[in-house]
């Protein structure tokens, strides 16, 4: 399983919202799997609070990408701070 670049471009939606290739260069698409990974090993949510929020992050992370230019460390800050209501 690859592993989550903070440092990486966030893959962005077109206009439609439709989550299209994202082909610019330094993009890394995510998963699940690499945003729970992420999340504990950075320490930021226990693994029985990680697992819901990276399915609903990976489901919800074009609301969060609707620009580009944010990394992937950015959308997970972002949605880190939503999750905890901050």
């Amino acid at each position: 399983m690859p592993t989550l670049d903070p440092n990486a471009l966030a893959e962005t939606a077109d206009e439609a919202g439709a989550a299209p290739e994202d082909v610019r260069p330094g993009v890394q698409p995510v998963d699940d799997d690499m945003i729970r990974e992420h999340v504990i090993a950075a320490g930021e949510l226990p693994p029985e609070s990680a697992r819901p929020f990276a399915a609903w992050l990976h489901d919800a992370w074009f609301g969060f990408s609707e620009e580009p230019g944010p990394t992937n460390g950015d959308i997970i800050r972002g949605a880190l701070a939503h999750w905890r209501g901050q």
